[in-house]
């Protein structure tokens, strides 16, 4: 049986004791813009008009551009904590994931290779292919116990019947791979943990019950009739001025775009791994200057990071800098200098 967590996360030394970084801990892989699902939470939920109004074209990562990037990681000489397989989107609708994640197990640029799906387009010969490629952690999203709950969550037609039966193949066959399943509390009716619990538990190492929480812009999240004073993981949820993401993760997009976040708006481009190297653009004035901007209180006058909501609802124990930006900003400054 799964052991029940509160988060995802594995115990995190206090990110403020570590800064500034020589390179990312993490990199985050966008194989997709493309999803299968309308979650109604989500930004899939408005629409190709709504999509694309947010800054983002709907496209799929070429094999190159992937080689790119994890060729790109190597040159940083150690290796990244995690390289994770996510985003905007579904990673599995690009059928070349499994190719993608072999060529970085080969390349031996992270400790952990990881991929968060919604699972539904995880058939047998997929999951084997996730396994025999080097896999090392498997997220799932579950959006509800039932088909008739995925149509009005995910607004698709689901067989959830289906759905676990290949989670359950996926499980059997996963030799070292971590799995974690989580559930989102809205896609749940009333009384249903427990059946959440029991289904999902016997497939998965480690399990859990999260919060919707409001941050994706343009989505409209009063069906819920809550007020959001939780985290994602249950946390109480509090106001925060320096946004951690920029100081320890790259995200690279569909096209190869680098990007300092996975808010649903990208506040700033810093350039494209086609083009330049990660190494490079995590010492880039670009980078530095971004976060020179959050340490000294720029986040609620910029344009994009005042009306964004991620570091307030998916922070993470001991990630919070705000105490000690004066201390980052001169380490950084020292360094510049």
């Amino acid at each position: 049986m799964a052991k029940i967590v509160q988060t995802s996360s594995q115990k995190r030394v206090p990110l403020a004791e570590l800064l500034p970084l020589h390179q990312p801990f993490a990199i985050h892989i966008f194989p997709s813009y493309y999803c299968n699902f309308k979650c109604f939470y989500c930004i899939h939920s408005l629409g190709d008009e709504g999509f694309a109004s947010l800054g983002h074209k709907k496209s799929l990562m070429s094999f190159d551009t992937l080689k790119n990037a994890v060729d790109s990681c190597a040159q940083f000489g150690n290796k990244l904590k995690v390289m994770s397989f996510a985003g905007h989107g579904e990673p599995l609708v690009n059928r070349e994931l499994p190719r993608m994640i072999s060529y970085a197990r080969d390349k031996a640029v992270a400790d952990r290779l990881e991929l968060v799906t919604n699972g539904y387009l995880l058939d047998s010969e997929t999951s084997l292919a996730l396994v025999s490629a080097g896999l090392n952690n498997l997220r799932v999203s579950i959006q509800g116990l039932s088909s008739a709950k995925y149509r009005d969550v995910a607004g698709a037609e689901v067989d959830f019947e289906k759905l676990v039966r290949q989670l359950d193949f996926f499980y059997r066959n996963k030799g070292n791979c971590d799995v974690y399943i989580k559930v989102v509390d809205s896609a749940l009716e009333k009384g249903e943990d427990e059946r959440f619990y029991e289904i999902f538990g016997k497939v998965s190492d480690r399990i859990a019950i999260e919060h919707v929480v409001p941050t994706n812009q343009g989505v409209d999240y009063s069906r819920l009739g809550r007020d959001f004073d939780k985290t994602q993981q249950g946390y109480e949820h509090h106001r925060v001025s320096v946004c951690p993401m920029p100081f320890y993760v790259v995200i690279i997009g569909p096209e190869g775009d680098v990007r300092t976040c996975c808010g649903t708006k990208f506040p700033v481009l810093i350039g494209n791994v086609n083009k330049e190297s990660l190494p490079d653009l995590w010492r880039s004035k670009r980078l530095r200057t971004f976060q020179k901007m959050l340490l000294t209180g720029g986040r609620f006058k910029h344009p994009v990071c005042q009306t964004c909501t991620s570091p307030d609802y998916g922070g993470q124990p001991g990630d919070s800098l705000d105490e000690h930006a004066e201390e980052i900003l001169k380490k950084i400054q020292d360094i510049e200098n």
